[in-house]
C-alpha cells in the first residue's frame, strides 16, 4: 500500500469496484504545510473548480477534485515538476486535503491520460 496509507479497506474497494475516497477531516497538531488550507477558500472564490465537470470521467481512489487539489498545494508550495513531489512528506499533504495521502507521479498522469 505504501508509506502512510491509513485507508486499506478504501483502497482495496477503489481498485475492486472503483468508488473513490472519502474526504475526511480530523484534528491534528503541528500538521506542517498546514497554512495552505487559507489559501483554499480564495482560490475557490476564484473559480479553483469551475471546469471541474470536464473531468467528472476520472474515476479510483482520487477524484477529479482530489487531483486538482493536490496540485494546487504542490504549486502553491512551489514544486514546478510532478517528479520533485516526492521531496514532500505525501501523508503530511494528504491530511490536509482530508485524505491519507496525496497522489503519487504515476497515478497523476494516469489520471491526465484518462481524462483526456
Amino acid at each position: 500500500m505504501g508509506k502512510s496509507c491509513s485507508n486499506e479497506l478504501e483502497r482495496v474497494l477503489a481498485s475492486k469496484i472503483g468508488s473513490c475516497a472519502t474526504t475526511l477531516f480530523s484534528n491534528h497538531l503541528d500538521l506542517s504545510h498546514g497554512g495552505l488550507l487559507l489559501a483554499v477558500p480564495a482560490l475557490l472564490a476564484c473559480g479553483l473548480l469551475r471546469y471541474i465537470s470536464r473531468f467528472e470521467r476520472v474515476t479510483g481512489y482520487y477524484t477529479a477534485t482530489h487531483v486538482f487539489v493536490s496540485l494546487i498545494f504542490l504549486i502553491l508550495l512551489r514544486i514546478n515538476k510532478l517528479e520533485r513531489s516526492g521531496s514532500i512528506p505525501s501523508g503530511e499533504l494528504g491530511r490536509c486535503m482530508g485524505l491519507d495521502r496525496i497522489p503519487e507521479v504515476k497515478t497523476y498522469q494516469r489520471k491526465f491520460h484518462s481524462a483526456i
